[in-house]
């Protein structure tokens, strides 16, 4: 799909996900429009969007389905404000660390969007990226297709886990802030599991960033 959608792209000029404005994948006005989160599941967590808004649930789906990264990077460039460098502030030498995606998902999308979102971030707020050291134990159920707190609880338990050879050459990572990066995070269970295995690696500071929540 993600092949035929790039071919389209390049035959056809763009047009604003939400608008359809043309000449841009996602224009000034309804990026501006598009509503804030307004709690998160935990106060580590830190979400910019609400993907109660159907304008954020549409943006997001192009950029995570159909391979529209100039999409991912305007929602990306547009979080960095004062209240995510308050929320920053004061954390001791920070890496930015994407959480990774399911082999196949990855494979079937033709892209990682978490890791393009950490990039990003990282290119804009001069935070090293820290890659391998989050690894997927397992390919687990979809979170989206999960209904349920219990069910997406269920479906996230030991599927992630900490390289430990990238931790034994580098002892040290230990004193560093972790950073995880997500797209969405609706009851931070695949954040909350993630944490838990690098808590129990010895990381003390642990917080995340995501898109929307």
């Amino acid at each position: 799909m993600w092949i035929i959608q790039l071919l389209f792209d390049r035959i056809f000029p763009p047009a604003c996900a939400l608008c359809k404005q043309r000449n841009t994948f996602l224009c000034d006005a309804c990026l501006r429009h598009m509503k804030r989160s307004v709690d998160t599941p935990h106060p580590w967590i830190y979400s910019y969007y609400s993907f109660r808004d159907e304008h954020v649930r549409t943006a997001l789906r192009a950029f995570k389905y159909y391979r529209k990264t100039n999409i991912g990077k305007r929602l990306t460039s547009h979080i960095i404000d004062s209240e995510l460098r308050t929320f920053l502030a004061g954390m001791p030498q920070p890496y930015l660390v994407p959480i990774p995606m399911n082999t196949f998902r990855k494979w079937s999308r033709g892209n990682d969007h978490t890791h393009f979102i950490a990039q990003e971030l990282a290119h804009e707020l001069a935070i090293p990226l820290l890659e391998g050291l989050v690894l997927r134990n397992l390919n687990t159920k979809q979170q989206a297709k999960t209904s349920t707190r219990s069910e997406r609880e269920k479906s996230i338990h030991g599927a992630f886990k900490v390289n430990t050879t990238l931790l034994a050459q580098n002892i040290s990572l230990l004193e560093r802030t972790i950073i995880l990066i997500d797209d969405i995070t609706t009851t931070g269970a695949t954040l909350r599991e993630a944490k838990k295995m690098l808590e129990k690696a010895g990381f003390k500071n642990v917080l995340a960033i995501t898109l929307a929540h």
